[in-house]
């Protein structure tokens, strides 16, 4: 038998040892309620009662167990007794000063040589901050922007965010131990996604797997998200499931969708535009080279169209575009039917035999056939007719650039024939006299003085008063009368005309600009530059030093620019447009919204203006998203510190609600159509006597 001292010494180590541990440790008698024989001291830490206390007072550990635990734990002490078992559990007690405390008790009965249990052993350790940490965790994962989902290998859910949850419309812990792609995975999509599964449980060393999927939510509707997927191991390096991460692109596909349906389709007739059809003419023509078949290329232009805008307005022309677009599809069979812009229509017809003319002549016939019969259109019968230009690879053109050239110079070829013909560019005759004949008279326009500029007022909606006013071109030509420059402009681009108009326009503005000023008149007045004009670097200094030698303040001009000529090629165009900005030019960018715009391009370059493009006004107000576009080109305007004129207004109701909408400037035929400048003089003495 050991002795007393003995039994004393190896008690005292025993307390020595289990007192230098960062754990309360305890002595339990094997009877119901636990009462303590020895506790450490470490509990006055943990607890705030010294460790005499809780040996004193059996009922003590049941009065401190937390309110929400105290009925879970007290029945677990039961089962411990009736069936003589061990146990570990987690649960909160109550400090002396009133804190909760987390701690996890384990314990172990001990038997004497007979078997039968004499007293319990334990620890319980202080595990405040884990629950805290993980209660941080739960947290950030709730408040996650992202979804935050845990598969088990058997594809069924372990873990499944708030923000998943709010998502797809469950409640916490509904789709706990649910298979994920029964659950929510769309059926057309199931099998798939399963196959991805299995290959990111088995991927490897891969440490990330990316897809996309679409998800059904509990409402019904299909959400499409974009996956992150990592592998989930134990401690032995076993896969025991996969951790997604998943954002839902859904909108932002919608709008890429738009922005690709803006980029490529033309917003009034649904038709593919122009850069599409550009795009299918080169793969049109590569694929064609390389079968050895034709490409035939109709450029469909409609004779006297504009009388339709100025007679009926362009709401009624641009309804009349629809109806004609209606009738000429199928005519390109497996090709392309697009529209340039404007009243010209391109149709594509690829993979023809035998040069590819007899099926070229045969679609012109069914385009004029098809627009034989009247229109009606707003209470008025419309008679079309149109003048069409072929152009045919590889006969006529060797790339696809030439095609589209020689299709429109057969078409003007049409127009010279008396308008409602067609002609092969094959057939054009190429007299050396007849081709010189149209820029020889654009030539004899700029040296003789046949071109003119009229001037358009542009008024202060809330006010109504002439703010300022655009310079714009017309071609007073001896033998047709005043031409328009969609007529001329295209033919002098083609003709590298471009750049000597743009000097003209330049040199007669300035001297419209000294004549005003020697009348005591000093208007703020808006001209257009052209693309080519921008093409010269010293294009901005040479502006600004004749503007200079004239002595004309450049704060009162504002220059006007295409939104393709601006937005595309900002690293050329930039430096330009900064030296005229610092002369002093305010700057505006034409049509804004009509072409492929980057607003990062935009916000880096020295615009002042936005000229809201006229195509959005026609449909205002009936239209609603094409007021909702107005009002973000506004919106925008406002956000980058630019001031936005409305284009094409033509009605009081359009100016209303531009004016409504925050829009302060607008012109168009309901203040006013161009003038030649002794008729907007008298509007300018008017409005500087105000």
């Amino acid at each position: 038998m050991r002795t007393r001292e003995e039994l004393g010494l190896s008690d005292h180590r025993y307390r020595s040892l289990v007192e230098q541990v960062p754990a309360v440790s305890y002595v339990a008698r094997w009877e119901p309620g636990s009462p303590f024989s020895y506790v450490s001291p470490q509990i006055e830490q943990l607890l705030g009662f010294p460790a005499a206390r809780w040996v004193a007072e059996p009922d003590l550990w049941a009065e401190r167990l937390h309110p929400a635990d105290r009925e879970l734990v007290l029945m677990d002490e039961m089962r411990t007794f009736q069936h003589e078992i061990e146990y570990d559990r987690e649960y909160r007690m109550i400090a002396a000063d009133g804190s909760v405390k987390w701690v996890w008790e384990r314990d172990t009965i001990v038997r004497d040589h007979d078997g039968r249990p004499i007293q319990t052993e334990g620890v319980i350790v202080d595990i405040t901050e884990r629950k805290l940490a993980e209660a941080r965790a739960q947290h950030y994962l709730d408040v996650a922007g992202t979804i935050l989902l845990v598969l088990r290998t058997d594809q069924t859910v372990e873990l499944l965010n708030r923000h998943g949850r709010e998502l797809l419309g469950y409640e916490d812990g509904e789709l706990l131990g649910k298979d994920w792609y029964d659950a929510v995975v769309p059926e057309d999509d199931r099998q798939a996604r399963r196959d991805n599964f299995i290959r990111n449980l088995t991927g490897g060393d891969e440490p990330f797997t990316y897809h996309q999927g679409d998800v059904i939510t509990r409402t019904g509707e299909r959400r499409t998200i974009a996956w992150r997927n990592t592998q989930l191991r134990d401690t032995a390096g076993e896969v025991t499931g996969i951790l997604a991460s998943g954002e839902d692109i859904t909108e932002r596909l919608r709008a890429e969708e738009e922005i690709s349906r803006l980029a490529f389709y033309d917003p009034l007739t649904g038709l593919p535009n122009r850069t599409q059809m550009e795009a299918e003419l080169r793969r049109c023509v590569n694929r064609c080279a390389r079968a050895g078949r034709a490409v035939a290329l109709l450029l469909v232009d409609l004779d006297n169209f504009k009388l339709v805008n100025d007679s009926f307005g362009h709401g009624a022309g641009d309804r009349l575009l629809r109806r004609i677009a209606g009738r000429l599809r199928g005519i390109e069979g497996n090709g392309m039917l697009a529209r340039l812009g404007g009243d010209e229509f391109l149709i594509l017809l690829p993979d023809l035999a035998d040069g590819g003319e007899a099926a070229a002549r045969a679609a012109a016939e069914e385009v004029v056939a098809r627009l034989a019969e009247p229109f009606k259109v707003s209470g008025a019968v419309f008679h079309v007719h149109a003048s069409i230009g072929i152009s045919l690879y590889p006969d006529d053109a060797q790339a696809p650039v030439e095609l589209l050239q020689h299709a429109d110079m057969a078409m003007y070829q049409s127009k010279g024939r008396g308008r409602a013909a067609s002609t092969v560019y094959a057939h054009v005759s190429h007299d050396p006299l007849e081709r010189l004949s149209l820029p020889a008279r654009l030539r004899r326009a700029i040296a003789g003085d046949e071109l003119v500029l009229h001037y358009q007022p542009i008024v202060e909606l809330q006010s109504g008063r002439l703010a300022s006013m655009e310079a714009l071109l017309r071609w007073n030509d001896p033998d047709r009368g005043l031409v328009y420059p969609d007529d001329f402009i295209p033919a002098a681009e083609e003709m590298s005309l471009l750049e000597p108009i743009g000097d003209w326009v330049i040199g007669a503005l300035a001297r419209q600009m000294l004549d005003w000023r020697e009348q005591g008149l000093q208007p703020h007045v808006a001209f257009n530059v052209s693309p080519r004009q921008l093409h010269r670097p010293d294009f901005g200094a040479e502006l600004a030093a004749r503007l200079a030698e004239l002595e004309i303040d450049p704060a009162w001009l504002t220059m006007e620019l295409t939104e393709s000529a601006t937005l595309r090629e900002p690293e050329r165009i930039g430096p330009i447009l900064r030296e005229l900005s610092e002369a002093g030019l305010r700057l505006a960018i034409d049509d804004f919204g009509a072409g492929w715009s980057s607003l990062a391009r935009l916000r880096l370059l020295p615009v002042d203006i936005l000229k809201i493009d006229r195509s959005f006004l026609r449909e205002i107000p009936e239209d609603p998203e094409a007021g909702a576009i107005v009002d973000a080109v506004i919106a925008l305007s406002d956000a980058l510190g630019m001031d936005t004129v409305a284009e094409g207004v033509e009605t009081r109701v359009q100016a209303l609600f531009l004016a409504a909408q925050g829009c302060r400037l607008a012109q168009g035929r309901f203040f006013g159509d161009p003038v030649p400048a002794a008729e907007i003089t008298e509007a300018l003495r008017y409005s500087s006597s105000d």
